[in-house]
């Protein structure tokens, strides 16, 4: 049967290929959980129904994860849940800016002004702020990466602040199994939820096959006014050539290896 080759067919491209492209930008965002009710400053509901609780890994009288700076000499220090003293804090601190040599600190964020955020890239966030003692606004957003086998949470700081005079931010990493969405009410091990990376993986996959196929279609027919079928097939003398450079390649090095194991050594590829 031949190709269609009116416009409304070739429009009918250019949307499908819009909509691959949303439906794999909503498949990536998709694989983060998304807090739809804050139950406190460090726990939330979900979106699916779950929760996610930061509890079991707060401390009650100092913060809870301390990390050096890529390069500059201080720690950041960030405990969730429980504040604690920092600067100009009198007990709510969450994340704190230290010197390595104990003279200075500012303050990041307070519990007080916790909130949870779902980014497409970045994924699900813990963003706290804070009017330092020095007058600064400062913000911290903690990245909360769900990995079940992490039974030690790992704590990075990303950065050492960005911005301007009006709001330094401060990026920072927590990784542990009680940033995953658990299907229950509470802290501990319960599933992860969402898709799997693999899950993830094949959908993207499969959609930028679509993308690269029903696209090549489309801008070939408009834009290089090649006929719909067979020319506008994206890289088609490539397509054509694969199963050719595919056999050649297997014999290489099936002779390769068989002169190899010989002792004659390896064959040139003039040989094939």
């Amino acid at each position: 049967m031949p190709f269609p080759t009116d416009s409304m067919t070739l429009k009918a491209l250019l949307l499908l290929t819009a909509a691959a492209i949303s439906a794999t930008i909503a498949v990536v965002e998709a694989a983060y959980p998304v807090c739809s009710r804050q139950l406190s400053s460090c726990s939330c509901q979900t979106a699916d129904g779950g929760t996610i609780d930061l509890s079991p890994l707060a401390k009650a009288a100092d913060f809870a994860f301390a990390a050096m700076g890529p390069q500059q000499p201080y720690n950041y220090l960030y405990n969730p849940c429980t504040g604690q003293r920092c600067d100009s804090s009198q007990g709510d601190a969450a994340s704190c800016q230290r010197s390595t040599d104990g003279r200075y600190e500012y303050l990041l964020g307070t519990q007080s002004t916790a909130q949870f955020s779902t980014e497409p890239q970045a994924g699900l966030q813990l963003t706290y702020s804070a009017l330092s003692g020095d007058g600064k606004r400062r913000s911290a957003q903690v990245q909360l990466v769900c990995d079940q086998s992490a039974s030690v949470p790992k704590f990075e700081a990303l950065d050492d602040g960005s911005g301007g005079p009006q709001l330094i931010l401060y990026k920072m990493r927590l990784t542990s199994k009680h940033c995953c969405e658990q299907s229950g009410g509470g802290g501990g091990g319960g599933g992860g939820g969402g898709l799997s990376g693999g899950d993830i993986l094949l959908i993207v996959f499969f959609c930028l096959v679509f993308v690269y196929v029903a696209g090549g279609l489309a801008f070939n027919a408009l834009v290089r006014k090649l006929p719909v079928y067979p020319d506008s097939v994206p890289n088609r003398e490539f397509w054509l050539a694969l199963p050719g450079l595919v056999r050649d390649g297997c014999v290489f090095s099936f002779n390769g290896v068989r002169g190899l194991v010989r002792g004659r050594g390896g064959n040139s590829y003039e040989n094939i």
